[in-house]
């Protein structure tokens, strides 16, 4: 699977979802990641605390 296919399922642009994977941190990429995580059914990690 490339990036294109999950990409336009989700109707975001290949590089869009590419910053998204890569931990981007804007609203719109954390956004893309969740939808990739229900998608996928992937958990989240958690991260610890100090």
């Amino acid at each position: 699977m490339t990036q294109v296919e999950p990409a336009e399922s989700l109707n975001v642009k290949p590089q869009v979802l590419n910053r998204a994977i890569h931990e981007d941190m804007s609203p719109r990429s954390i956004q893309i990641r969740q939808e990739v995580h229900k998608v996928l059914e992937i958990k989240q990690r958690r991260k610890r605390r100090g």
